[in-house]
């Protein structure tokens, strides 16, 4: 009876892991790990690239990927492979890592008792895809209908405005809110107060005066504007919590 329980627990986390993976669109593969000494040694870089398109994911090196694709780094996945090798047995692992540096996928070992490198690295390589295979990836786009970013995007498009005691605080204590500056960074800002210490990453969106935004405590949001206060708006505990910042922009 343990085993079976064992076995179906198993089966649902795995599927739970499936349905994640499936929420991003694209693979980044780089030229070279961090234990390599020259591109693509091995053959690991190019057969890690082919065994993802093998399994369905759109592939593209990290330094060729398309600028319509760039605009959106978190629907992207960066793939990492990790030499876990000993003396007598080639092991590898094959991660996942999304645009907040969270791996949200990890292979099995994949070994090799091979004493060719070029062999026995693709052997194992093979052996930690069949996790991979075993997701039966098919790409589907994330359900946003109840999320923060979603429900501002369908305000503005439907050229309404909803204002709340909430959503705007009073103009005579506004001045009251933490101060922040925008420093640029690729596809957003950083947001540093006057220590400097980095409060926030923004990440630009379609929509102006929104971003996805991650603050320094690691926890996902989104950034808007309302008035002339910015609002970050994140889910704790079940509850949605708002921060009232002033920010300067750079002109």
């Amino acid at each position: 009876m343990k085993k079976i329980i064992t076995l179906v627990a198993i089966c649902v986390f795995k599927g739970i892991i499936a349905q994640n993976i499936s929420e991003y669109q694209y693979v980044v593969v780089p030229k070279k790990f961090e234990f390599q000494r020259t591109e693509n040694q091995y053959q690991i870089n190019g057969l890690t690239k082919f065994l993802f398109e093998k399994y369905n994911f759109s592939t593209f090196w990290s330094d060729e990927i398309p600028r319509e694709v760039h605009q959106n780094p978190c629907d992207m996945l960066k793939a990492d492979v990790q030499n876990k090798s000993g003396m007598f047995v080639t092991k590898v692992i094959v991660t996942l890592i999304d645009c907040n540096g969270k791996i949200v996928f990890t292979s099995r070992e994949g070994k090799s008792r091979e004493k060719n490198y070029d062999k026995a690295y693709n052997e194992a390589l093979r052996d930690a895809f069949e996790d991979i295979k075993a997701l039966n990836y098919k790409y589907t786009k994330k359900d946003t209908n109840t999320s923060v970013f979603s429900q501002i995007q369908e305000i503005q498009s439907k050229e309404q405005v909803i204002t709340t005691n909430d959503d705007i605080p009073p103009a005579d204590v506004s001045n009251t809110y933490p101060i922040l500056y925008a420093q640029p960074i690729e596809n957003g800002y950083q947001l540093i107060d006057k220590t400097p210490k980095i409060i926030l990453k923004l990440q630009k969106t379609s929509l102006e005066n929104i971003y996805n935004a991650i603050d320094f405590n690691n926890i996902n949001g989104v950034f808007y504007k309302k008035e002339a206060i910015y609002i970050f708006e994140f889910t704790k505990n079940g509850q949605t919590e708002k921060i009232f910042y002033n920010v300067n922009f750079p002109k």
